[in-house]
């Protein structure tokens, strides 16, 4: 509280200060400050650029949007401001290490680039620890984890534990030495208690750790002192899924999503996903499961869009994508979104378990059920035929009276209507017990590696050097 006090007290006096002084950059500068600490992000973007419109060549503004680019998840824009920001400062490693980090954040092809700029910061400068942090989040990417542990180890040492030490304990978690990452993350909040990153890291442990309500306790703190970090609304939104309380964690994804940047859009469209289809397998409607595919399917486009057009779709948006369309009985494209997932994850031990599922069992059941509706197409075909026949032919010789040749003849156009329907509606319905088994993830971490990276670091130009300034905690979304 008396922290918050303090940083009430001064944004009143630096918004006093603006209000006499509107020119002067420098108030302007620590106002975009003050809100990027305050994880105001909305009010920080647009200090920063009037800033950036009262001078065009001051790194200060630029270096501020690009923090919250990285921050909302658009790496995209932070790759071009942090390219510009190199453009008159090439010898400045952190900048390139920045940069470095801005790339990796998109993964894909561009992990080669950023391994390059990072090992280029690390040539300038060898205790740089935001190089090795990114080298760190290459090497996650890669699922070389021990190598990443290595690097974030390292980074952890060279700045004195004001880097790679959460990306250290979201490793832990993320391979599920929980103990580890709970130990890691007490000692970080001992030492930074308002850091936001590790308050959700710690909070998702100990939801794993089952100690559901201390973990929501600090998720939804978290959320509450920054309603603008979508990462922290889905890790909350995931925990309250993992507990159960399906109706909080809709209306938590879908209130994050109202505002979130296309990245983070993904992540939270996935959870969602997840939420609506754990919600369509409880109340059996079917509209909960329609909505499921629809948001996985948003995920996965939303993966694509906002890295610049480059394939770089997350295994775990095709593996829902896949469960979403096991709930609407379209068994092809379910195998072959799992078969997708198997290309970009060879290890995904669930995707390859459900796409053998999938072959050993629906594909003999829908070919027998193909077979079956052409059976009945024929013999529903013929019987209306020869219905049609003997009803004219007794109408012929007056065998039977006009009513009931209307009746014959109109029950025979029914079937003759019906016939070639009959395969299209050949619906397929899974054995009990493999529909409970292709169940939609319930994963209680999301991966926060680098998700918070802080880009805490202005240009001196009077030094012509990178001096740090009041730390800025952001997040870059599950890398």
């Amino acid at each position: 509280m008396l922290r918050q006090d303090r940083s009430d007290r001064a944004l009143d006096l630096l918004q006093s200060l603006r209000q006499d002084h509107p020119t002067d950059p420098a108030v302007v500068e620590q106002l975009g400050w003050l809100c990027l600490r305050r994880h105001d992000w909305p009010s920080a973007k647009g200090y920063f650029r009037d800033l950036y419109k009262m001078d065009g060549a001051a790194p200060y503004a630029l270096l501020g949007l690009a923090s919250i680019y990285f921050d909302e998840g658009s790496y995209a824009e932070a790759e071009r401001t942090f390219r510009s920001l190199l453009r008159d400062n090439d010898h400045e490693p952190r900048i390139r290490a920045n940069l470095a980090l801005a790339l990796a954040a998109q993964g894909g092809d561009l992990l080669n680039s950023s391994e390059v700029h990072a090992r280029q910061a690390l040539r300038t400068d060898p205790s740089n620890a935001r190089a090795l942090t990114c080298l760190g989040v290459i090497a996650f990417k890669r699922d070389a984890y021990r190598d990443a542990q290595d690097y974030f180890h390292r980074a952890e040492d060279a700045s004195r534990g004001e880097e790679g030490a959460v990306d250290l304990a979201s490793l832990f978690a993320y391979t599920g030495q929980y103990e580890r990452a709970k130990t890691k993350l007490t000692r970080v909040l001992a030492q930074r208690p308002d850091d936001l990153r590790a308050q959700v890291e710690y909070g998702q442990v100990l939801i794993a750790l089952k100690q559901s309500n201390e973990g929501l306790a600090y998720l939804r703190a978290a959320v509450a002192a920054a309603p603008y970090h979508a990462f922290a609304q889905q890790a909350l939104a995931s925990a309250l899924l993992t507990v159960g309380e399906l109706g909080e964690a809709e209306k938590t994804a879908r209130s994050a999503l109202k505002w979130v940047s296309s990245r983070y859009a993904a992540g939270l469209e996935l959870t969602l996903s997840r939420i609506l289809t754990a919600l369509g397998d409880k109340t059996e409607r079917k509209e909960y499961h329609e909505d499921a595919l629809k948001a996985a399917l948003r995920s996965l486009k939303g993966n694509v869009a906002s890295s610049g057009g480059q394939d770089t779709r997350d295994p775990e948006a095709l593996l829902q994508v896949g469960i979403a369309y096991t709930r609407v009985k379209d068994y092809v494209e379910a195998r072959r979104h799992f078969n997708q997932c198997r290309a970009i994850a060879p290890d995904h031990y669930l995707a390859e378990r459900y796409s053998a599922l999938l072959s050993t069992v629906t594909t003999g059941s829908i070919l027998q059920d193909r077979r079956a509706a052409r059976q009945y197409f024929f013999i529903v075909s013929g019987l209306a035929f020869v219905m049609s026949i003997v009803a004219l032919v007794f109408r012929w010789h007056s065998k039977i009276g006009e009513p009931t040749t209307v009746a014959l003849l109109t029950l025979s156009i029914g079937m003759g209507i019906l016939a070639p329907l009959l395969p299209q509606l050949a619906k397929l319905e899974l054995p009990g017990g493999m529909k409970a088994e292709l169940q939609a993830s319930k994963e209680t971490l999301i991966p926060g590696i680098a998700a918070s990276i802080p880009v805490n670091t202005v240009l001196d130009v009077n030094l012509g050097e990178i001096v740090p300034t009041m730390p800025i905690s952001g997040l870059s979304g599950s890398l």
